[in-house]
């Protein structure tokens, strides 16, 4: 083992023991102490999440100067392996956890109430369209000053958070996104929009092939307001931060997206995943 190597290994497990012992409020400190990575990706910690996002969304929390300890899940699935049940259950998150299938909320709230936790996951059972998503979050009182938004429905990505910002009914400091990251780095596209769309229903063949957004399209977007600052380490959600932010939390706008499908898995999607659907019904994204 080279000694690059066993300064990344070294910093994974310091990374990792942080985010699960020291708690925001005293993170910016020691955070502040670390050696700057050249990727995102570096600070990835899995806890309960997908993949490395919890530590991701952690490194980010920590360089807030304010935080309202508020978020929202679109797609949260049943709240345990999501983007914000590591927050909830150590950080004092209240999470309001969006999805459409009861049998997977009702999961999620039968095992809630078995734990101890600090913060307060507060599950909406409700198939997520464009024509309803605003209606679903004024129902639900829900905050516009909001920590993070994750949006994961493997479906009308994209028009569901056109339509939030569109209306500007949430102001989140973070913003992650599943991007179909087969499609690649240079295509701007989309699935047509359709309220009762069912990635299910279509080629899944190594993971749901029709269904979501690019990269790309989810920059063109929000570039106004929010800069893409990089991935996590499997190459398929994104990281935004609310441009106003930036300078206050030492952050780089991530402008070659290139190394974010230098991945294996991702490699293996653009060449074998991406054919089976390329030749269906995609809507491309313009510039904004």
């Amino acid at each position: 083992m080279n000694k690059r190597d066993l300064n990344c290994i070294l910093f994974i497990i310091l990374m990792d023991t942080i985010v699960r012992t020291i708690s925001l409020e005293e993170s910016s400190e020691v955070i502040s102490q670390l050696e700057k990575k050249e990727f995102l990706w570096e600070y990835g910690v899995k806890v309960y999440s997908q993949n490395q996002e919890d530590g991701i969304l952690y490194y980010l929390l920590s360089k807030l100067k304010e935080r309202t300890k508020i978020a929202v899940e679109l797609g949260a699935g049943d709240g345990i392996e999501c983007n914000t049940g590591f927050l909830v259950r150590h950080h004092g998150y209240t999470s309001y956890m969006i999805d459409g299938s009861p049998y997977w909320l009702e999961k999620g709230i039968d095992a809630y109430q078995t734990m101890n936790i600090k913060g307060k996951p507060l599950f909406i059972c409700s198939w997520i369209t464009k024509e309803n998503i605003i209606e679903l979050l004024d129902q639900n009182v829900v905050p516009k000053e909001i920590d993070i938004l994750s949006v994961d429905i493997d479906g009308n990505d994209y028009w569901i958070l056109e339509e939030i910002y569109k209306c500007k009914r949430l102001s989140p400091k973070i913003i992650v996104v599943e991007y179909q990251d087969i499609i690649g780095p240079e295509k701007a596209l989309s699935i047509p929009y359709s309220p009762y769309f069912n990635h299910t229903q279509y080629d899944c063949w190594n993971g749901p092939n029709y269904c979501g957004a690019s990269l790309p399209a989810f920059i063109y977007l929000l570039k106004k307001d929010y800069a893409f600052i990089g991935c996590e380490g499997q190459g398929f959600n994104g990281f935004f931060v609310r441009r106003d932010l930036l300078s206050e939390m030492n952050l780089e706008e991530m402008k070659d997206i290139h190394p974010c499908f230098t991945m294996e898995k991702v490699q293996f999607g653009m060449k074998h995943r991406f054919p089976r659907t390329s030749h269906m019904k995609w809507v491309q994204i313009d510039k904004k």
